[in-house]
């Protein structure tokens, strides 16, 4: 059987006959579910119309020089396919009680993916005890396609899957297509893409590096040298995506994210595809030269490394550990091309600090510090005060440009010198700058808190209370705000006493519907209905369209978080009813569910208007203190809290047209 033979082969006759080499230019295995129920799709369509052949596309391959054995071919194009088809194979020889069949196939250069190939492919038992501790995303696509037919056909009766592999084998055809040994693979590999899952712009430039290795060579320039780099920076790239689920599909998202730091982002249309393709990476461009493209490599393989530790901080110091879960939980926004920056900044020329980071804690304590001051911004700015979800984003992206490297102009050089400071001194300048930019406040004589940035933050309390207005005015208030949801669960790590007492539940599992309790129901029923009539006893005429009830129901201090879900029917409940000496409630259920939770049962005996606004003003106190903030300009005045609590009706609960509010009780919350 020969390649350029215009008749379709079988799947099961090119495996026979050929060896396969996967070229390291290659990238690894990347199909994923919809990819494999495709395959297994055209295989069911070919089982129920009884078709003889079945189309499965076209396999690129490269001859190669081998004087013993079957023809050996690098394959080109076609590699996703091929493999799947062995593994499925595979799976279904197990499910017949066969051995698995030892398909000649060698991925070139990686050890890794030819281990997890050899195991989870071929069943090779001995190849368990080589699989990496830490596999890239490849590996671990490989392993899941392994395991997601394992599980697919160990359903199937034999006949069945004898019928399946019969198909894939005798029915499923390619055309096998070769090129000349002497044509230049990596020119032609950008036009083309794998079938069902095109290259990723990671991809994409790596073989467009290994391209311009080829065509910018200078004399002295090893271009042999320049591509092996490539290749490895890749391996390592790969390798630091794949350590966890988190990144293993975070390709272009890192690409981008390091690109912004590196090249200095614009607001433009296709930007990352234009600065690396069109405009740095190209033939004709005079400064990418080798010593570019060297300085680029390490720069995104150092940049990886730090990529994963922080989505997995693990090997992290403890305090950024902490930073970065926080982070986790309000959401990074626009913030990692600044982070990015800040620990590639930190960390250079301090060795081992990417492998070990917890080692070097002191070195990367600054960055610690930017975190901080990071969560606040985007706590404060773009959480708590309803501005757009891109206020500042140009002037963030820009201090990661400005930052990465020393000497560089461009934002807060020329006003703040930042590109002559040392690294950490850069650093610290950028976490004050992102303080300021979240709530630099300007006083009556010109001053300002920071006066070496001379201009107010984005957060305003009278822009703050505004946005809280409109919430209690679509109905919701607190309730179902992102942001409730972010200071419930703190204040509810605020009772760790250290790590001592550990949260009762994940962040993860902490949702509205499920661990939010309304403590005066939005729908009072059943047995508790009296007590709540008679504890919100609201006249009528002040509230004739029921918004001061909704406001408090709604209003911060009137939601808990609990330890777990809530049985729907006690969430009606009353909050303490009393009989002789015993009392039923929730209350009592109170007093063993959250930390929360239990606070509220031992602080309050019964639930009225004023207990909501006291515990409501609490937290907001709460608020205040763990994002260092003032939500109002009067913070002595706890009554100025009262419109934050509960929207535009602030000012009706304040007057007592819900039950009597005291300034004292108030104040004796505050006190403990």
């Amino acid at each position: 059987m020969q390649p350029n033979d215009p008749t379709l082969r079988h799947f099961g006759e090119v495996l026979e006959h050929y060896s396969f080499l996967i070229p390291d230019y290659q990238r690894g295995y990347s199909w994923g579910e919809s990819q494999w129920q495709a395959l297994w799709r055209d295989i069911q369509n070919v089982a129920r119309s009884g078709a003889e052949q079945h189309f499965a596309g076209m396999m690129l391959v490269r001859p190669c020089t081998q004087k013993k054995g079957p023809p050996r071919v690098e394959v080109v194009d076609g590699q996703q396919r091929l493999i799947t088809v062995i593994i499925l194979a595979n799976a279904l020889r197990t499910c017949l009680g066969e051995a698995p069949q030892d398909f000649a196939v060698e991925f070139k250069g990686n050890k890794e993916l030819q281990d997890y190939f050899d195991f989870y492919a071929l069943g090779n038992a001995d190849a368990e005890s080589s699989l990496s501790r830490e596999p890239s995303s490849y590996a671990l696509s490989l392993k899941a396609a392994a395991v997601f037919y394992g599980d697919l056909v160990t359903q199937l009766p034999n006949a069945e899957a004898q019928q399946v592999l019969d198909i894939l084998l005798d029915k499923f055809c390619v055309f096998l297509l070769a090129v000349s040994p002497a044509f230049d693979i990596h020119i032609a590999f950008e036009t083309l893409n794998n079938r069902g899952r095109p290259l990723s712009k990671m991809e994409l430039l790596k073989n467009r590096l290994i391209y311009l290795s080829t065509v910018v060579a200078q004399p002295g320039d090893n271009a042999a040298d320049l591509r092996n780099l490539v290749h490895e920076a890749w391996k390592g790239i790969y390798q630091a995506l794949g350590r966890s689920e988190k990144t293993q599909h975070h390709d272009d998202e890192f690409l981008l994210a390091h690109a912004t730091a590196y090249f200095k982002r614009k607001r433009e249309a296709d930007w990352l595809e234009n600065t690396l393709f069109n405009d740095v990476f190209t033939v004709g461009n005079e400064q990418t030269t080798f010593a570019f493209i060297q300085e680029y490599i390490q720069s995104l393989q150092s940049a990886a490394q730090w990529w994963s530790h922080i989505h997995s901080p693990t090997l992290m110091p403890s305090g950024h550990q902490k930073q970065l879960d926080r982070l986790e939980h309000c959401g990074f926004a626009f913030f990692k091309p600044l982070i990015l920056s800040a620990y590639l900044r930190a960390s250079s020329g301090i060795r081992g600090a990417i492998v070990s980071p917890r080692e070097h804690a002191r070195a990367l304590s600054c960055v610690e510090t930017l975190l901080a001051e990071i969560e606040r911004f985007i706590v404060v700015v773009l959480r708590l005060s309803g501005v757009r979800g891109n206020t500042g984003r140009a002037d963030m992206e820009s201090a990661a440009y400005t930052l990465l490297k020393p000497g560089r102009d461009g934002f807060l050089a020329e006003e703040n010198g930042i590109h002559k400071l040392k690294n950490h001194e850069a650093i610290e300048l950028t976490s004050r700058f992102v303080r300021a930019s979240a709530s630099n406040v300007e006083y009556e004589d010109g001053s300002f808190d920071d006066d070496e940035f001379p201009w107010e933050g984005f957060f305003y309390p009278s822009q703050l209370q505004a946005h809280i207005e409109r919430r209690f005015q679509k109905g919701d208030g607190f309730y179902k705000w992102d942001f409730t949801r972010l200071a419930l669960y703190e204040y509810e790590t605020s009772f760790q006493n250290d790590g001592n007492n550990p949260v009762k539940i994940p962040w993860s599992d902490f949702h509205f519907d499920e661990t939010v309790e309304h403590i005066f129901p939005q729908n009072p029923s059943g047995a508790g209905r009296a007590y709540w009539d008679e504890k919100f006893s609201v006249d009528g005429r002040s509230d004739r369209q029921g918004r001061i009830i909704k406001a408090l129901q709604n209003s911060l201090g009137n939601l808990l978080f609990l330890s777990r879900a809530s049985n729907s029917a006690a969430s009606n409940d009353a909050y303490s009813i009393k009989q002789g000496r015993s009392e039923t409630g929730k209350r009592m259920r109170y007093t063993n569910a959250s930390y929360s939770a239990t606070e509220v049962a031992q602080s309050f005996r019964e639930w009225n208007a004023q207990s909501i606004a006291v515990r409501g003003v609490a937290l907001l106190k709460f608020i205040e203190q763990r994002w260092d903030i003032e939500l109002t300009d009067t913070p002595d005045d706890l009554k100025s809290y009262l419109p934050l609590c509960f929207g535009s009706q602030g000012q009706a609960i304040k007057e007592g047209k819900a039950g009597k509010i005291s300034t004292r009780s108030l104040r004796m919350k505050q006190a403990n």
